[in-house]
């Protein structure tokens, strides 16, 4: 099957987003995307806000959803090493869904996102036992630097790589 990346995402996608975070059980488990895009009006907001890049298949249809956000790094975290939390400006996201999660498709798509974007330092926060996404990030050179918090959720941190 062919896939499609590209920046940014249509109509009938945001649709389609809004109803994979109501109903797929992975990120109703992982995620808040269930708040984040409970409907068309918050989830369209909320696009608005941050760098969006899309995975569809050859008809247009959302299959994964990755975006950069600039957001503070939370400091309320018990943290296993010594950074400036201000050097990571950035937090990034990445989803597969449906049928398509498992077929080795978000390294890919990933690198492709970063390649697009050059986002410099950036952190992603994720559940503990998330461990997909743990092996993935690590993977693009993110390390945890935090232990779970109350929510169960950890920090990783990813220098931009040197030129």
């Amino acid at each position: 099957m062919q896939y499609k990346f590209k920046k940014g995402i249509t109509d009938t996608q945001i649709d389609q987003l809004v109803k994979y975070s109501q109903t797929d059980p992975t990120i109703l488990k992982f995620t808040s995307d269930p708040t984040r895009f409970k409907d068309k009006t918050s989830a369209s907001k909320w696009i608005n806000n941050v760098v969006v890049h899309t995975l569809s298949d050859r008809d247009g249809n959302l299959i994964g959803i990755a975006w950069f956000h600039q957001k503070t790094l939370p400091t309320d975290r018990d943290f296993t090493e010594k950074f400036n939390p201000e050097d990571f400006p950035l937090t990034f996201a990445i989803r597969i869904y449906g049928e398509t999660r498992g077929k080795g498709l978000s390294a890919d798509f990933m690198r492709k996102s970063f390649d697009s974007f050059k986002p410099g330092n950036v952190w992603i926060e994720t559940s503990f036992n998330n461990i997909p996404t743990v092996k993935l990030a690590e993977k693009f050179g993110f390390k945890q630097v935090s232990k779970p918090n109350q929510r169960g959720k950890i920090i990783l941190i990813r220098n931009q790589p040197a030129t």
